[in-house]
């Protein structure tokens, strides 16, 4: 039965990343923010680090800790990697959210 569990919530795992690739892809075509691949990079990296929260949160389950052990070197350079990321996502805020093209078509003149 503890097979079936893990099973079932690692399919989860993957319907969830599924839908946020779909939802990263959908935001890059619509132009909104004009992405570059560190940014694809960083904000792909905050959201595991977001659900690893969450089920840290919710579950008590650290899913890093579990794949990689607790305490180890890999685990630490993921942790830390994510928190990089995490703080170069806040430049985020202060950035231009739309495109040239975007800014021409809304700009009265």
């Amino acid at each position: 039965m503890h097979f079936y569990n893990l099973f079932i919530f690692s399919h989860n795992i993957v319907i969830i990343f599924q839908i946020l690739q779909t939802i990263i892809l959908n935001f890059i075509k619509k132009e909104m923010y004009t992405l570059k691949a560190l940014d694809i990079t960083a904000l792909v990296l905050v959201i595991i680090g977001a659900v690893n929260w969450g089920l840290i949160g919710f579950f008590q389950f650290d899913l890093v800790s579990s794949l990689f052990g607790t305490g180890t070197a890999f685990t630490r350079i993921i942790f830390a990697l994510v928190g990089i990321c995490g703080l170069y996502s806040l430049s985020f805020l202060g950035r231009d959210r739309y495109s040239d093209s975007d800014r021409d078509r809304t700009e009265v003149k």
